[in-house]
């Protein structure tokens, strides 16, 4: 049996937390390009307002939720993603990349998104170029109702488990923060995001 070794030195968290460790990562998914018939095009942009429809359900449950959880204002974060959606400048150009393009809805959603990522990359002033992220967030949760997927990617364990989580949305990292007892940031991500509560601790 081995001798018992004590370390001492200066406490960096709150706690201290044990489990099996799980890494979970959500990147932007690939979106493939196809050609649909031009007959087809009035049912790719019906799927595809459906998607962002869904989006929106989704959007304003959680942001009910949020309200109600430990971090309350961590709601206003939805607030950003609502107006995307309802952005016709957004929407009414992937419609058309549809009908004029005769493409799928994941690649329109594509192509009109990377032209306003290069728009926000040239913007000079850094809290608008921070938006982009909100416009990826939005992508990803259309591109994941289009294929049916849940547009959330935090597994739910029937066991402590310690959660390494990077490339997520802003609202997951909502959830997160509201629902672990401890949060190690080592990105900054919960600080840059406006999310501060005593259990989460910046490494």
């Amino acid at each position: 049996m081995k001798e018992e070794r004590i370390i001492r030195g200066v406490m960096a968290s709150a706690g201290v937390a044990i489990g099996r460790a799980i890494r979970t990562f959500d990147p932007l998914m690939i979106s493939y390009n196809f050609h649909i018939p031009q007959s087809e095009t009035s049912k790719e942009v019906a799927r595809f307002r459906a998607s962002v429809e869904k989006s929106r359900r989704q959007l304003e449950r959680m942001q009910a939720e949020l309200r109600q959880s430990r971090i309350p204002e961590s709601s206003f974060l939805v607030d950003a993603h609502l107006l995307i959606l309802q952005d016709k400048l957004f929407v009414d150009r992937i419609v058309e990349t549809i009908q004029e393009r005769a493409v799928n809805a994941e690649w329109a959603i594509r192509q009109v998104s990377e032209e306003l990522y290069e728009a926000y990359d040239r913007l000079q002033d850094d809290y608008l170029r921070e938006r982009r992220g909100d416009l990826e967030d939005i992508v990803r949760r259309m591109l994941h109702n289009l294929r049916s997927k849940s547009s959330s990617t935090l597994p739910s364990l029937p066991y402590d488990a310690v959660l390494v989580a990077t490339d997520h949305d802003q609202l997951d990292y909502a959830v997160i923060a509201d629902n672990a007892p401890l949060i190690i940031d080592t990105r900054n991500v919960f600080t840059r995001l406006g999310l501060f509560a005593d259990h989460i601790v910046k490494a």
